[in-house]
């Protein structure tokens, strides 16, 4: 096979020699492999891909699941008389997956937007007190073969948004030269 002379900076040269034995191989395939890496990362964010990172663990118990994908659908609401935000969303991935990750919490604003409805008006009496201890903190995360499988989980707004999305069949990313 024939070779190819890559000329490196003194910079390069050390960082080499200091990770010698993490690169496990042949400096060739080290490159090599580092250069398919950067082609691929390069490809999934001219497809609109960027890398995801959603915390599913219950709270005070950190689970971190990172993928690539592209959010094509999201919903915050409040629920539970404005005393619950819920936050869903749905992500595409490179290979056709769908991911729905929920994430349920205390609306620590309840008591500063009227019982979670946004108002420009002075603090009010009228709001119910609650107590956050008794709203449910939960993390949804689920990955399906098809948009269609999420129906069971998502609201039905939800899924007609990430279809729309979905079925748009434009490109999802927009370079701007400005």
């Amino acid at each position: 096979m024939p070779s190819k002379t890559i000329y490196l900076n003194v910079e390069d040269v050390a960082f080499i020699k200091a990770h010698r034995d993490e690169i496990g191989g042949s400096l060739s395939s080290a490159l090599m492999e580092g250069l398919r890496m950067v082609i691929e990362k390069r490809k999934l964010e001219a497809a609109g891909f960027e890398e995801i990172r959603l915390d599913t663990g219950q709270p005070g118990a950190r689970r971190l699941k990172i993928f690539s994908g592209r959010l094509v659908a999201r919903s915050d609401t409040t629920e539970h008389g404005g005393t619950a935000r819920v936050s869903r969303r749905i992500y595409t991935t490179p290979k056709g997956f769908w991911v729905y990750f929920e994430r349920s919490s205390v609306n620590w604003n309840y008591w500063s937007t009227r019982g979670g409805q946004a108002s420009d008006a002075e603090w009010s009496d009228d709001i119910d007190p609650f107590d956050p201890a008794e709203v449910e903190s939960r993390r949804v995360f689920e990955v399906r073969p098809s948009l269609a499988e999420l129906a069971e989980l998502a609201p039905a707004e939800l899924i007609a948004q990430a279809r729309a999305e979905a079925d748009n069949g434009t490109s999802h990313v927009e370079r701007l030269d400005i």
